[in-house]
């Protein structure tokens, strides 16, 4: 069996909260179909963050069997 990384593209939406350390709060991040990634996937890279830093925009990935 082989395994091959399979990587997608997923997004987070930021919301202002007077509860967090920063005061930017996210439901974390999800595939554009809505699904959240789950414990399987990683994000590896951050593609576009907004003028917060606060990243929205990121590569996920996972290895899978073939």
């Amino acid at each position: 069996m082989a395994k091959v990384t399979e990587r997608r593209i997923v997004t987070q939406e930021w919301y202002e909260t007077e509860y967090s350390k920063t005061g930017w709060d996210s439901h974390g991040w999800v595939f554009d179909d809505g699904r959240i990634i789950g414990t399987t996937w990683t994000v590896v890279e951050h593609i576009h963050s907004d003028k917060f830093g606060n990243p929205f925009i990121g590569v996920a990935e996972r290895e899978a069997d073939v």
